[in-house]
């Protein structure tokens, strides 16, 4: 998926320079740079607006409290070769084939 995304980026920033470079050869300079302004707003409300959509939904995450399993305790496994669960740890922990502690 990551890679995906960084082609997507890339082809789309070719793209932009290149619309870039075809519309100051095409129009000039002074009123490509006010088109590239009016579309600079457009892009920076948008962002705007997502960014504040993003902080709702963190805020709605964060504001809902994770739920435990019936009886007041959660519950924890651990599955697989060398696994670890544990809920209160007090004290030295070791875990790994061929470890140790050394108290000396």
């Amino acid at each position: 998926m990551a890679r995906i995304l960084r082609w997507g980026a890339g082809i789309s920033g070719v793209i932009l320079v290149g619309f870039g470079v075809w519309l100051f050869f095409s129009v000039g300079l002074d009123k490509s740079d006010k088109i590239a302004s009016s579309a600079g707003l457009f892009v920076g409300v948008a962002g705007l607006a997502v960014s504040i959509y993003s902080v709702i939904i963190a805020r709605r995450q964060a504001a809902v409290p994770p739920t435990a399993p019936s009886g007041g305790q959660p519950r924890i496994e651990a599955s697989g070769e060398g696994s670890v669960a544990a809920q209160t740890i007090f004290g030295n922990v070791v875990t790994g084939d061929h470890n140790h502690l050394n108290t000396n």
